[in-house]
């Protein structure tokens, strides 16, 4: 699934083309080019496990009766985005004749919760001929399209007998994530959160005690943007010691 965000400008385009063109004849040229008015920290929402192509603009302060290419780069020292999470459509920008915009694109994809936040900085690289303006800066968001979903368990002083399992019983009984054991004692009496982007369906979460007397003082809760559908306990086995014992919840999502 393909969403396509346009960059809005941020000021008039009278204002951008003033500034542009005050800029340039102050500097002795009349090759001026910037990104949409040097719109840094602009934020580009992207879902994991999706593309997102966001349309970059580049404008002249002026208009020529010839098309003109302007090299586009990524500056690598300032972008914290990895480069197999991005391609540019193309390195340069073409101002057709009888215009002053141009336009060219990066799709992002590859994006995971290490991802988010990360920038993409993009440069005009100046010559003798030609004066850019600031660098874009692109800000990854992760963002979820579907629900929101989160597990939070409750440990006791054990943690490191606990773990987890997420199902969809949409269709069946389908192993979607796991997770655990934990750290002793780092995670004692914590409340451990994870997250999960997921569609509309039947889940079941299963929690483990591999010893066998559960989680003493704990528990496990589901919450749906931070309110809770479902939540369970994890009590003791009847031989503790020698069988484990675990504690089960399910939730429908629409």
């Amino acid at each position: 699934m393909k969403k396509i965000f346009i960059l809005t400008i941020l000021s008039s385009f009278a204002l951008f083309f003033t500034s542009c063109e005050e800029e340039a004849f102050e500097a002795g040229s009349n090759n001026f080019f910037s990104f949409e008015n040097s719109l840094n920290g602009q934020e580009v929402l992207v879902a994991a496990g999706d593309e997102s192509t966001q349309e970059i603009t580049v404008y002249s302060n002026r208009v020529s009766s010839s098309a003109r290419t302007i090299d586009i780069a990524v500056d690598t020292e300032l972008s914290t985005l990895p480069a197999n999470s991005y391609v540019l459509a193309s390195n340069t920008v073409t101002i057709p004749a009888n215009s002053n915009v141009g336009t060219t694109s990066v799709t992002f994809s590859n994006i995971t919760d290490a991802e988010d936040g990360a920038s993409l900085v993009l440069s005009i690289p100046q010559t003798g001929s030609i004066l850019a303006g600031e660098d874009l800066q692109l800000d990854i968001v992760l963002f979820c399209p579907d629900n929101s979903i989160a597990l939070n368990i409750t440990t006791d002083d054990w943690p490191d007998e606990t773990s987890w399992e997420l199902y969809d019983l949409t269709t069946g009984q389908v192993l979607i994530a796991s997770g655990g054991p934990f750290v002793n004692p780092d995670d004692d009496f914590a409340t451990l959160t994870t997250e999960f982007c997921l569609p509309a369906g039947n889940y079941g979460v299963i929690v483990y005690d591999a010893y066998g007397d559960g989680i003493s003082g704990g528990g496990f809760t589901i919450t749906l943007d931070g309110v809770t559908i479902a939540s369970g306990i994890v009590g003791a086995s009847a031989d503790p010691g020698n069988i484990s014992s675990s504690g089960s919840t399910t939730f429908v999502l629409d």
